[in-house]
Order: C-alpha cells, then sequence, then structure tokens
C-alpha cells in the first residue's frame, strides 16, 4: 500500500526478483521496474532482469553506464559525506536516478544475501576452515578416524564460543571485507600515523559471539550489524536521497529478519557432495517455482562495477592526475607507494578497490581541506 508511485529495483539476482515476483502477485498494475547496466558482460546482469521482467509482464526501464565515473566523484563525495569506499555508489546513484524519474518510492532486495546466507565469502570461509581442520587431523588417518574426526569438528564448529575456529573465521572474514591489509597501510601511510592504524578491532571481532551458533550464522551476524547497515544501507539511502527517492526493504521487514534467523544454517549455505555449497539454497528453492532454474542456479555477480578497466583505460589520464599529482594526498600518504600501487593496478594487478578508496578520499579531502 503506498500513496506515491512506487516501483522495485531489479538487478536480475534472486533477491529483487522474488521481491518483483511477489509485487506482480499481488499488485493490480503492471510493477514499474528499473536495470542499470554495463556494455561490459562480465558486469552487467540486464539479459537476466530483462527475462524476470518479461516473466512477471513488468514496465520495465533500463541503462547503461558509461565510463564518466571520475565526473560524478565530486557529486557522490559532497552527497554522503564522508570518505565512502564502495564503488557501487555509482551504479546505485544511477539507478536512483533513473527511477526518480517514474516513481517517488522503490523496493530493493537488500539483506537477502545477510539472512540467507548469498555472500561468497560465507562459502569461502566455510571451504578454508574445513582445509585447515584436514590439515590439523593430517590426510594420511584412515577413513573411520577421519569420519569420527569430522563428527567432531562439526560439534566444535557449533558450540564453541571463543575457540580458534572463530578467530580464524573472523581473520578470513577481515581479508574479504577490507581494501588494506595493515601492512598496507603502513606502507601508504606517512610514519607519523602509522599509530592510527589497527591490527585488531575487537569490538567487530565480538559480532562473531554468538552463543552456540555455527560460523555461517556468526558470520551473517557480523555482517547484519556491520556491513548492511554502515555500507549497504547507507549506501542506498543516500544514493536514493539525493534524487528525492525513497528506497524500502521487504526483506529487512522485522518479521522475515526474525524467521530467518531460526532456520538452520545448512538449509542456508547448504554443504553438497563434491565439497562446495549451494549459497541461499532454500531462496532459490522458493525462486525455481517462479523461474527457469537456469535464472537462478548461476554464480553471483554483485551489483559491480568495471572500474578497473576503466581506471586503466578512458579515464586513465585523469585517475593519474588525481592521484600522483594530488594537493592533498601527501598530507598523509607516501606518494610513491601510491604511484608503485597504481603502477600495479596497470600490471594487471587488480587493486581496483584500493584504487577507489584513494580517489573518493581525495575528493573527499579537497572538499574538506580546511578541517585537515
Amino acid at each position: 500500500m503506498s500513496d506515491v508511485p512506487f516501483g522495485a529495483f531489479l538487478s536480475g539476482g534472486i533477491d529483487s526478483s522474488l521481491v518483483v515476483a511477489y509485487m506482480a502477485e499481488l499488485m493490480e498494475q503492471s510493477v514499474k521496474t528499473f536495470t542499470i547496466g554495463f556494455n561490459e558482460a562480465d558486469f552487467s546482469e540486464t539479459a537476466y532482469a530483462q527475462q524476470v521482467a518479461d516473466l512477471n509482464k513488468t514496465e520495465h526501464h533500463m541503462e547503461f553506464v558509461e565510463a564518466d565515473s571520475i565526473g560524478l566523484l565530486p557529486l557522490l563525495a559532497r552527497h554522503y559525506g564522508q570518505p565512502f569506499a564502495d564503488s557501487s555508489a555509482i551504479p546505485t546513484y544511477y539507478l536512483s536516478r533513473m527511477a526518480s524519474r517514474h516513481v517517488k518510492m522503490a523496493l530493493s532486495g537488500d539483506g537477502g544475501d545477510e539472512k540467507f546466507a548469498g555472500y561468497n565469502s560465507y562459502e569461502y570461509i566455510e571451504t578454508e576452515l574445513k582445509k585447515a581442520g584436514k590439515m590439523r587431523r593430517g590426510d594420511g588417518a584412515r577413513d573411520w578416524f577421519r569420519a569420527l574426526a569430522d563428527v567432531f569438528y562439526r560439534n566444535l564448529h557449533r558450540r564453541l564460543d571463543h575457540s580458534r575456529l572463530v578467530d580464524e573465521a573472523y581473520e578470513l572474514h577481515c581479508v574479504t571485507a577490507r581494501h588494506f591489509a595493515p601492512i598496507e597501510r603502513r606502507q601508504l601511510l606517512l610514519p607519523q600515523y602509522h599509530g592510527a592504524i589497527c591490527d585488531h578491532d575487537a569490538r567487530r571481532r565480538s559480532l562473531l559471539d554468538v552463543d552456540g551458533a555455527p560460523i555461517v550464522t556468526r558470520l551473517q551476524h557480523l555482517d547484519l550489524m556491520a556491513y548492511l547497515p554502515y555500507d549497504i544501507l547507507t549506501k542506498v539511502d543516500i544514493a536514493a536521497m539525493a534524487n528525492s527517492l525513497e528506497v524500502r526493504v521487504p526483506l529487512l521487514d522485522h518479521e522475515v529478519v526474525e524467521l530467518a534467523a531460526t532456520i538452520p544454517s545448512e538449509y542456508k549455505l547448504k554443504p553438497l557432495a563434491d565439497g562446495s555449497y549451494d549459497k541461499k539454497h532454500l531462496l532459490k528453492r522458493l525462486a525455481k517455482k517462479r523461474y527457469p532454474a537456469a535464472l537462478i542456479d548461476r554464480p553471483k555477480m554483485g551489483f559491480g562495477v568495471p572500474i578497473g578497466a576503466w581506471m586503466a583505460g578512458k579515464l586513465r589520464p585523469q585517475v593519474e592526475e588525481r592521484l600522483l599529482s594530488s594537493a592533498v594526498l601527501p598530507r598523509f600518504f607516501d606518494m610513491p607507494a601510491i604511484e608503485a600501487l597504481w603502477k600495479r593496478h596497470l600490471a594487471q594487478q587488480d587493486s581496483t578497490p584500493k584504487i577507489w578508496n584513494l580517489l573518493f578520499l581525495e575528493e573527499w579531502m579537497r572538499q574538506h581541506g580546511a578541517a585537515l
């Protein structure tokens, strides 16, 4: 129910596709759906989004983003008001701008990955922990002993609150979540600022302390309490409100969140016979009742942007001017270290998140120079 025209963001992924399916079922008029795409096929889900739109007979709107992200930096820095290093703010801004031309409010599929274990990091961490457990047990053990050890490992996995296992899970999660490791920060920052570098965030680590919970549940809790509010929802809210658009998140309705919390983790991140995992298992089963399996059973893409190729290509002169000739970055950073990072990126050592992090910070510092 709404007093204003509304629609839905449609990426073509499971979460937004399910939201659109239920909207189409409940609404009398056609759902208005909105998709942002890229000419680079590896980053574009527009074909999947179009398929979902066709199946639900939506009024579908689609735009393609070109390599002009540097030009958007001043506007993004003004609206976010802080160094916000998630480059998916670019397509989110364009998506919100497009939607605002047609509706005043849109629904999104945010929250599905946190509540139903859709992130690739969960599979990566579980796989790495399993490898480490096998190494500790020894591959030369007899089959019956390995089976017994697996049972013990699973029980340990579920019951210990402050074990080495949880600490290992936290370190692996940090690898997937951060742009710069502590050693990289020390290389980039001037020596007088090394004291500000934190090797271990005790408050963030404490978010894994969920009594009696398996590792994936702990990881979901960490993302629900940190990544979701401080990155995902912040990104969408600011990009949307910058375009006078309101975004609502049905998958984060408290009843959905509470229900998801009662579902056993193996129905979210389901172990498979080949040692891999089926991410978001229950949501996939639900989605397959409405969509072809080929649309659902495909690798997760996320809401990425091909900014790494753009920066090394069309945007290279602008990036080099901002990074290598900046008037503000030398205030805190070792400029030869930044130049070395840029050269590694050009040499096909992908450093896209790091470069975008520095670019956004550089623009923010320009706008707030008097406060530094």
